[in-house]
């Protein structure tokens, strides 16, 4: 893809596009043709993608110049090309069209800066949340939350601002939000305060069903039901609860200690140590096929999940690996997944917010059903597989 320079950050009338060694100017943005650097909060933005590479490059205006037209208070735009000495502008702007030249280059050898921002076109699709504004702030007054109390301070006429989204702060790309309500913190029995934006209308949640264990049966090719966990009990003939199974995979995919798993197994009176029930899940899940994956690409000091995104490798215990990999791609899936449904649904419902595994959306009573089909039949990943969904009404109540 391209790079377009933003003409904020050139200080120029026009945008300028790179590509390879040809450039050429531009009035408008074209949201899915190319990367867009110097104007942060677009789907296509390549500062994220930068800092998860860990590439910096350098500015072509000296940092001495940018500081001292801020220290005066200068212009939002400015005419580099006029300020600057004419051989310095020349010079840096020459090295820097070259380094986002090799970036271009970079990025078209791999396959996830395109997936990255293709997904991304799932946040400027949310929309503002309604909140009850008297119980909001009757919970604020009984409540030590601070959550609660930045959401009633930035509610306007009832309407909570969208959350601003950042996938690169983590390493495995799990969401965190930079501004706005901090409804990924926001304890479940608070959730009342949502409320929907019209009468014939309500909130509903749309989510993955265990979702980082079913990326381990896609990669295994392992047919499972939408019950992960008693598919393991039906296909292996362990004769264990349900909730035991569930800690022993939790266990067996993330090296969780097993003395708690060995309490449960007391309980039941089978004739099974943890250690024995652990290594039943990994040879269902055929983890051992994962762990050598992980390993080959772990010796070059980086691990890709399954879109291509890169992980940092600081250590190569298999529990870690397995770990990092089964959440990045979870991750990665759970909002190319959203960002599907809502480019699907645009005009049939609201998407409010993500909360991990889970889109929340404002909808009306006469679409509901149509929605409820397309999630019944989960979402499909080329290469991977299925991965189920359900849909619940959204509220505190479990």
């Amino acid at each position: 893809m391209p790079i377009l320079l933003h003409k904020n950050y050139l200080g120029t009338e026009a945008h300028m596009i790179i590509s390879g060694d040809q450039v050429r100017w531009t009035s408008s943005i074209d949201s899915s043709e190319d990367f867009v650097l110097g104007y942060e909060g677009m789907p296509n933005s390549l500062e994220p993608l930068l800092r998860l590479y860990g590439i910096e490059i350098p500015d072509f205006v000296p940092e001495k110049f940018r500081k001292s037209f801020k220290e005066l208070n200068g212009p939002s735009l400015i005419p580099w090309r006029f300020v600057l000495p004419k051989e310095v502008f020349k010079k840096n702007f020459k090295e820097y069209v070259t380094d986002l030249a090799k970036i271009e280059g970079l990025f078209a050898e791999s396959k996830y800066p395109s997936f990255f921002v293709d997904s991304n076109s799932l946040f400027p699709m949310l929309q503002r949340a309604k909140v009850d504004k008297v119980l909001l702030q009757k919970l604020v007054r009984a409540n030590d939350s601070h959550v609660l109390r930045h959401m009633l301070s930035g509610s306007d006429d009832s309407l909570l601002n969208v959350p601003l989204y950042d996938r690169v702060s983590t390493k495995t790309g799990r969401l965190t939000i930079k501004e706005g309500p901090q409804v990924l913190t926001l304890k479940k029995e608070f959730r009342s305060i949502f409320a929907p934006k019209k009468a014939n209308s309500k909130l509903f949640e749309i989510d993955f069903v265990s979702l980082e264990p079913r990326v381990a049966l896609n990669f295994a090719n392992v047919h499972a039901s939408n019950d992960v966990y008693l598919s393991f009990l039906e296909t292996t003939g362990v004769k264990v609860s349900r909730d035991t199974a569930k800690l022993a995979v939790l266990c067996s995919l993330y090296g969780a200690g097993n003395a708690r798993l060995n309490k449960l197994l007391a309980t039941e009176s089978v004739k099974m140590n943890a250690r024995q029930l652990v290594r039943a899940v990994s040879n269902y899940f055929k983890l051992s096929d994962l762990k050598h994956y992980l390993f080959q690409q772990a010796k070059e000091g980086m691990i890709q999940n399954y879109f291509g995104r890169p992980i940092e490798v600081d250590n190569v215990r298999e529990s870690i690996l397995i770990n990092n990999y089964l959440q990045s791609t979870a991750a990665d899936v759970a909002i190319a997944g959203f960002s599907h449904f809502v480019k699907k649904f645009s005009k049939k419902c609201h998407p409010l917010f993500v909360i991990h595994d889970a889109l929340i959306i404002d909808v009306d009573n006469e679409h509901l059903e149509e929605i409820k089909r397309y999630v019944y039949k989960g979402y499909h990943v080329s290469g991977l597989g299925n991965f189920p969904l359900k849909i619940k009404e959204f509220s505190h109540h479990e």
